[in-house]
Order: structure tokens, then sequence, then C-alpha cells
């Protein structure tokens, strides 16, 4: 149905511009607005003049479906973690910042954290990695942890997932996606075709939310389909949420705007 009135749309455009450019004619930016109408409550990914369709059907839904949560939810602190992850100087500052005061507090806590952190830098195999992953470390030396992970980006992502579809564990979930959006190799549409396959709502909300950093402009529509989906399944939980902080993020990178103004 879709490709028809796709193709049927972009027919009458391309006429109607032959008839501007050959009549001087002034009626294109009234077509153009028709079609605009159609594309924005139908989510048809169809470019104009290099603005894609999607923008204002997105800014829509980021309007009318405001995370509920008064406190921020798991998915918003989820979110939070990955930007500043993949800011490396503000990712240094906060790590230094909350070790000072910590390690103020607690000294015997720094003798701890690096023990546990030379022990990290000197794995190198993927199992060791993703098992420690799946094991209690201090929230000090996740980033350190995910760094080693790095290194052996494209050995841990199979492992990785193949523990995630199973998984219960809440920490393991929130360090796996997190490295998963921080990955330099990962392609967006391996982990979409994981998400049905996922047990557990909440690693599909946590997982929604790394994909706000990796997905494609044409994903949008998908994305706002789990929304609905993990809202309707889980009404009196935050899961959703994900995939709020998934469309909030896609807007930031497909459509820059000026927010907070």
């Amino acid at each position: 149905m879709w490709g028809n009135i796709y193709c049927r749309s972009l027919l009458m455009i391309n006429t109607m511009q032959r008839m501007v450019m050959k009549y001087n004619l002034h009626i294109l930016p009234q077509i153009i607005d028709i079609f605009r109408v159609i594309v924005y409550y139908y989510n048809i990914p169809i470019k104009i003049g290099g603005r894609n369709m999607y923008k204002k059907s997105l800014a829509k839904f980021l309007t009318e479906n405001n995370p509920e949560s008064q406190l921020p939810s798991a998915a918003g602190l989820a979110h939070f973690k990955i930007m500043v992850a993949k800011n490396p100087e503000a990712n240094e500052y906060t790590q230094d910042l909350t070790s000072k005061f910590v390690f103020e507090d607690n000294p015997q806590r720094k003798i701890n954290v690096e023990v546990e952190c030379e022990k990290i830098s000197s794995l190198n195999d993927a199992h060791e990695i993703v098992n420690l992953m799946r094991k209690h470390i201090d929230a000090l030396n996740h980033n350190a942890l995910i760094e080693k992970a790095l290194e052996l980006e494209d050995e841990v992502v199979p492992l990785l997932l193949k523990r995630l579809k199973t998984s219960f564990q809440d920490e393991y979930i929130e360090i796996a996606c997190l490295f998963l959006a921080v990955c330099k190799n990962i392609v967006a549409d391996v982990l979409i075709s994981y998400y049905d396959e996922l047990h557990n709502p909440y690693t599909k909300s946590s997982l929604l939310v790394a994909l706000g950093f990796l997905a494609q402009e044409s994903d949008i529509p998908w994305v706002q389909e789990q929304y609905f989906d993990l809202k309707k399944a889980y009404p009196n939980d935050s899961y959703h949420e994900g995939a709020y902080y998934a469309l909030w993020e896609m807007e930031g990178r497909f459509y820059p705007v000026q927010r907070g103004k």
C-alpha cells in the first residue's frame, strides 16, 4: 500500500516540478505541504530537498509521550551513562570526581578497586572478559572493563550477545548494553535482529537505549513500535522509556535542535 502511495506521490511531485519550471507556476509549495501531511501521519521515509519526513512525526511523538517517571528511570540513567561514556573528557572528569569523593570516605575501597583494576588489565581472553561482566565488580571499574572489552571487541560481542539473550542479571545487562553503545564496529541491524530473542523486558529496554546511539534513521518507526509494545505489555513498569530515550537521542543525531530553550 505505502509503496503505491510513495510512487504516486513522487510522480505527482515530479510532474508539478516540471509544470512549475515550464509555466512559472507558484503552486508547488502547496503540493509539497499536502505530501508532507501524508508522510507525517504514516511515517513514510521520503526526503524532499534533503529533509527527512520523520522529523515532524518524531517531534510529535516525543512531545506526546514524555517519560512518566517522577524520578529518573533505569532507562534515563542508562542514557546518561552512555552519553558520558561517549564523551572522553566528560567520562574522565566524572570518573575522577566520583573516585575522589568515594575514596575519601572509604580508603579500603580504593585499595579494592586498584586490585580489581589490575586484574582487569591482565585479561586477554574474550570469555574471561564476558564472565567478569557477569560477576559483581566495583562500579568504579566499569570503565576499565569496557576499555579492555573494546580491545577484543570482535571476539567479545558474539559471546556477550549470547549471554544477553537469557540474562536476568541487571548489572550484566547494564554494562553489556553500555559496552555495545560505545563499540566501534557494531552494526545496529545485528542488535535489532537479536531483539525479539531477548527474554527479559529490562534487557529490551536497555538495548533500545543503546540503539538510540547506533540505529539508522530508517529504524525510527521500529523503535516507536517497541515503545508501544512494551508499554502495552508492562503498563506498570517503565521499560518503554528505553525506546523513548532512544528516540530522543535519534532526534538529536538526525535532526539537531537546540534543546532546553
